[in-house]
């Protein structure tokens, strides 16, 4: 079953005037009962007919995405996010962007 509001999109994006060349941090947080599952790109999943993949409850913090991830709404319905972080050239975040990320992640 999917609700009329499942999901909550965030973008966090670096001060676009300081030229930082930081790609905007995208997160996903689950606002439906019914949950939705996560299939993360650094996760190990196969593609059979058992699925696999991380539950993001209604009581879940907001996830940030990678590239390739996909979220499961139910069965055969999914999202795949990709970045185009790649595409447009932005550099890998640094350690002080990291410790960020997982201060939002928590």
């Amino acid at each position: 079953m999917i609700s009329n509001k499942h999901l909550r999109f965030q973008c966090i994006v670096y001060d676009e005037d300081a030229n930082l060349d930081v790609p905007p941090l995208v997160y996903v947080q689950n606002l439906s009962r019914n949950g939705t599952y996560i299939r993360s790109v650094r996760d190990c999943f196969d593609h059979s007919e058992t699925f696999s993949g991380r539950l993001i409850g209604s009581n879940s913090s907001a996830v940030l995405l990678n590239d390739g991830d996909e979220l499961w709404i139910n069965p055969v319905i999914y999202i795949k996010y990709h970045s185009l972080a790649k595409q447009e050239g932005w550099t890998e975040t640094d350690k002080v962007q990291q410790l960020e990320k997982r201060v939002f992640e928590t």
